[in-house]
């Protein structure tokens, strides 16, 4: 019990089981003489007049009714004092649930604003694992791309012996391209990385990393490149190694190399009486025409260099689709 209603309880009136006794006995005494003297004749009335016993009565009762009315009254301040003490406890107690409810209120909001900071903070370390994944794929990826690299054209001369040197440049910078050498430029975008890849690829083609830098005829080259393969068959499945036509839904974006080795192949792999004298010329023309500006003389390092950007770039757009 709080100390303040302890304290008061004790300073309670107490009303005794005597004094109810007495109240009750006072009340009997009260009655028996009223009816006593209501039954006496006006003879005794008088006599009792005389005597001074009638008087004796009158107080006797008038004192046990002032001493049950002082009882009542004690019993009527001990009830409210009793109502005093109970409605200070409900006080203290309707205080102390106050409290209790604005401490649960502080310790809720603590709680909420503690989970909020423990939320950023998971947030926050999802966003640096995250980070940390993507820099760990780039990686990978990268390390990935030198090996294929390494290996693709550690392996070029012998997989492409017999192949015109215009169409080893195409085709080795479109296996480049198609796997993870072309992922990692069209995740990085690096252009020097691009150009490496170029380099690379012209100087592990002999004729083009043994012929001297001065410029020379796209068509004548090309003209020279189809007649090194005797069969028209050959020249059309190289046409369409390049234009990779045989489903249209995945042929690739045209770019003007491209076009105009395809074209050169599969004009040159029509029958004698029906193919042109320059096959390659006629697609140097349409390739201008159709696609986009060719220039006709160039170094065989530049033609190398354009044939690996342009399979670079096509993969890259595929890669980049959502």
């Amino acid at each position: 019990m709080n100390a303040q209603v302890l304290q008061l309880a004790r300073r309670l009136p107490g009303v005794h089981d005597r004094a109810l006794l007495e109240l009750a006995n006072g009340i009997g005494v009260a009655r028996a003489i009223t009816a006593d003297r209501a039954e006496s004749g006006v003879i005794a009335r008088l006599i009792a007049d005389f005597t001074g016993n009638s008087q004796r009565a009158q107080l006797l009762t008038i004192r046990h009714l002032v001493n049950g009315q002082e009882t009542l009254a004690a019993l009527a301040v001990e009830t409210s004092e009793y109502g005093r003490v109970t409605d200070l406890a409900i006080a203290r107690v309707a205080g102390y649930l106050k409290s209790v409810k604005e401490q649960a209120l502080t310790l809720q909001r603590t709680h909420e604003e503690l989970a909020d900071e423990v939320g950023e903070i998971i947030k926050a370390t999802d966003e640096r694992f995250s980070l940390l994944e993507r820099r760990v794929d780039k990686v990978e990826l990268k390390d990935a791309a030198r090996d294929f690299g390494d290996q693709v054209l550690a392996g070029a001369e012998r997989s492409l012996r017999g192949v015109p040197w215009p169409y080893q440049a195409i085709l080795l910078g479109r296996h480049l391209a198609s796997g993870p050498c072309g992922r990692w430029y069209a995740e990085s975008g690096d252009t020097q990385y691009r150009n490496r890849i170029a380099r690379t690829v012209a100087d592990s083609i002999p004729y083009v990393s043994q012929a001297p830098r001065r410029t020379i005829g796209l068509a004548n080259e090309f003209e020279e490149a189809w007649r090194m393969l005797a069969w028209p068959e050959q020249r059309a499945l190289l046409g369409e190694l390049l234009d990779v036509g045989l489903v249209p839904g995945l042929a690739m974006a045209s770019r003007p190399l491209n076009h105009m080795a395809a074209m050169t192949m599969e004009l040159a792999s029509l029958p004698d009486d029906v193919r042109p004298e320059r096959p390659a010329r006629i697609a140097l023309e349409l390739s201008r025409r159709r696609v986009d500006y060719l220039d006709a003389g160039a170094t065989a390092r530049r033609i190398v260099d354009v044939a690996v950007h342009e399979q670079f770039e096509l993969a890259a757009s595929h890669w980049r689709r959502p």
